[in-house]
């Protein structure tokens, strides 16, 4: 018994026919399936590859910013280091804050006067907080943006600090803040 039977009739070539017509039409959608499939594939590659290069583009000017931040901090380490600070005498119903921030504090160097400690403050809008003795006042007037904190965490907003040439430090927030005086510095010269 033969393994193959040729077709017998022209019915059964023209239905062979057609099957193999059939199956070389499926062979063709299915190379066009793959050929779409491989050009998304390269599409998505190529979008992959530029994803790639832009976060390493992000990562590189991270770098340089994160690097740029730890020359600045050590260069403010340095010029602060040796200072010696003395604390700043709190009037109208400012206080310390407390634990864990520092005292609110005074130093100067360098022509500079370097303010630092956390305060708050009940009295309103526009306080004098604090005076600043002879040789740590500036010539002109001083506008000092600060953080501010509501003292039950409810938000938090800029604020300023004018620093006079009485030595005068005034809250031109609202009361009833927290404010941070630490990494505030003003010229007065030498």
């Amino acid at each position: 018994m033969p393994l193959y039977n040729p077709p017998q009739s022209a019915a059964e070539i023209a239905d062979l026919q057609a099957d193999v017509a059939a199956q070389d039409s499926a062979i063709a959608t299915l190379q066009s399936s793959v050929s779409a499939i491989n050009s998304t594939n390269t599409s998505q590659s190529s979008a992959i590859a530029a994803l790639q290069n832009s976060v390493s583009a992000i990562n590189s000017t991270n770098t340089a910013q994160d690097s740029a931040i730890a020359s600045l901090q050590s260069q403010i380490a340095a010029l602060t280091a040796n200072l010696s600070w003395a604390n700043l005498t709190l009037i109208n119903g400012w206080v310390n804050f407390g634990t864990p921030f520092g005292n609110a504090q005074y130093a100067k160097a360098n022509g500079w006067v370097f303010l630092r400690g956390v305060v708050f403050g009940q009295s309103s809008s526009n306080a004098l907080l604090a005076t600043l003795p002879s040789g740590f006042r500036p010539l002109i007037r001083v506008i000092l943006d600060c953080a501010t904190i509501q003292t039950n965490y409810a938000g938090y907003s800029p604020g300023r600090l004018d620093v006079e040439p009485n030595g005068n430090i005034s809250n031109f927030g609202s009361a009833n803040f927290v404010v941070s005086l630490d990494g505030l510095a003003f010229y007065v010269g030498n």
